[in-house]
């Protein structure tokens, strides 16, 4: 079994799945659907931004993945369990756009980095 599965009878071939791998092993096939080369298998992060990326819910990891936590209403009480599966199920952002950030939003930005914790104001 491959280490990622394609549903073709979901897949639109939009190229999302390839445009957004980390590690870019998620290649078009000739008939334009996402395959993932057994030589490329051992590239694969894992990480699940293919599957959690695909608006076409049609592709199914097969390793472990951590789904996002959305039923926790208090998040200053996390379990050291609970605050984990947090941390193993992030996502970021690598697929940027070609265009400039406003100077105002890099200023708020900047304005509430000066609030975080350091050893002067702890």
């Amino acid at each position: 079994m491959s280490l990622i599965s394609f549903d073709l009878e979901k897949c639109t071939a939009c190229g999302t799945c390839s445009e957004i791998c980390p590690v870019h092993i998620i290649m078009p096939g000739e008939d334009g659907y996402p395959s993932l080369p057994a030589e490329n298998e051992p590239f694969c992060s894992r990480c699940g931004h293919c599957e959690a990326a695909c608006p076409a819910d049609a592709i199914q990891g097969n390793y472990e993945t951590f789904p996002p936590e959305n039923d926790i209403a208090d998040t200053t009480q996390l379990s050291p369990e609970v605050f984990t599966k947090y941390v193993q199920s992030r996502r970021s952002t690598r697929t940027f756009k070609n265009k400039a950030v406003e100077k105002e939003k890099i200023a708020g930005i900047l304005e509430a980095g000066r609030f975080a914790p350091s050893g002067m104001n702890a």
